[in-house]
This record gives C-alpha cells, structure tokens and sequence, in this order.
C-alpha cells in the first residue's frame, strides 16, 4: 500500500499518472478511431446527395471504400 506523508503533492503525484494516461488514451481514441470515421461518413453523405435510401448509402459506401483501398 502506498503511504502518505500528508502533503497534497504526494497525493497530486499519485493522481497525475493516471489521469495522464487517461487523457493520452482519450485523445489516440479520438485521433485513431473517431475523425476518420467521421470524415467516412461525411464523404458517404455528400456521395449520397439528397437520396436516403438504403441503396444509396450502399452504393456510395461501397464506391468510397473501394476507392480507399485502391492506390491513386
């Protein structure tokens, strides 16, 4: 068990590393994860124009992603 001496730095110490990884963990989950998803399905939207048709969200997803996997 980890002792305090009664000093409020010992205990910000103690909190500072977790909330650091935390806030390192929220912030490669954002970047990672939710803005390229993100800019996928704003990209899908504007393939999509005014139609919200099941069949065109496939046809614009399908036309997205393969343009992704192909190399330009």
């Amino acid at each position: 068990m980890i002792k305090f001496d009664g000093s409020i730095l010992d205990e910000l110490k103690f909190c500072f590393i977790p909330v650091l990884l935390l806030c390192v963990a929220v912030y490669g989950w954002i970047t990672l994860y939710v803005v390229p998803h993100d800019e996928m399905r704003y990209q899908v939207i504007d393939c999509m124009g005014g139609d919200a048709s099941q069949e065109a969200y496939r046809l614009c997803f399908e036309e997205l992603r393969t343009s992704r996997a192909s190399p330009s």
